[in-house]
């Protein structure tokens, strides 16, 4: 049993950070056709051997590709046609079943067991989730910015649970740039979360960039966009401009709790996929250039 003082080390450990020295490998995988011209690519998942990797397009928002045993994409994907007219934002799995975040918007839709059709995740039957998970912030922190606008859904993992992160990143105070992780129960049958929301982490992203070197610029504006549980880590990916950061969360299973961020790399391309494959990271990119999609395989 870890003493209140490890605990206390521990939740102090790594708030201020230096990036590690890790490997980056540069990759790109060729696109099927000419039609994504003015499409970049949203965010990228894994699951049983396959990547799903969202783009901006409406016709092609989910491609999904199978994969060497080196982890790299094998060319001609197959499209994910359950969620077209939808431009996804974020990309994951409940249950090993496929859910995405649509594009400025709060709900998280989930693929029914046919492949057909999707259905959304609700709270007391109530789909106006932005409205619950900010409600639940600002009663845990009455000192936040409390308007709905400022507030933007990452994504969603599970560990110990289902987890929500959300970025607060206020207009009106310019270093309330704040990341949260919300708990919430759910039936995975019926894709149901009981009212009983609970804010387990609160992390003050503007001050870890600022001791970690970053501008403060970067600070006030960089945003989260993705991130990936591997069984003992969380892995965050935030951008600013055209520059990625990968930070990463160690998860202490013995006494539940989820360690601060702490700098992994720092990236020239802007990041907005990331999983785990093996031992490797791989970190999918916003731009497709020439027909190709660009992705980095991280080992560290």
């Amino acid at each position: 049993m870890i003493s209140p003082v490890e605990i206390k080390i521990l939740m102090n450990y790594n708030i201020i950070t230096m990036t590690q020295p890790v490997k980056k490998y540069h990759y790109s995988v060729h696109l099927p056709n000419k039609n994504y011209k003015g499409i970049v690519v949203t965010n990228a998942a894994h699951l049983n051997g396959s990547t799903y990797v969202a783009t901006s397009s409406t016709n092609n928002p989910i491609l999904k590709f199978d994969i060497y045993k080196d982890g790299k994409l094998v060319e001609n994907p197959v499209s994910i046609d359950s969620f077209s007219k939808t431009k996804v934002k974020f990309i994951g799995f409940i249950k090993d079943k496929l859910a995405v975040i649509p594009r400025h918007n709060w709900n998280i839709y989930v693929l029914n067991d046919d492949g057909k059709g999707h259905k959304p995740i609700t709270i007391n039957s109530d789909q106006d989730l932005k409205k619950k998970f900010v409600e639940a912030i600002t009663y845990k922190n009455t000192n936040v910015c409390k308007c709905e606008d400022c507030y933007h859904l990452i994504g969603f993992v599970q560990y110990y649970g289902f987890n929500i992160f959300v970025q607060l990143s206020c207009k009106h105070k310019t270093d309330q740039n704040l990341l949260y992780i919300i708990k919430a129960n759910i039936n995975t049958a019926s894709m149901e979360c009981d009212d009983d929301l609970e804010v387990t982490n609160e992390y003050n992203y503007y001050r870890l960039c600022l001791d970690n070197g970053m501008s403060e610029r970067q600070a006030k504006s960089a945003i989260f966009t993705g991130l990936n549980y591997d069984g003992s880590k969380v892995y965050l990916i935030s951008a600013h401009g055209r520059q990625g950061f990968l930070w990463e969360m160690s998860y202490f299973n013995n006494i539940s709790y989820l360690g601060p961020p702490t700098l992994v790399a720092k990236l020239r391309r802007k990041p907005r996929g990331i999983y785990s494959f093996d031992d490797k990271l791989v970190v999918v990119c916003t731009n497709i250039e020439h027909q190709r999609a660009h992705y980095y395989m991280i080992s560290h």
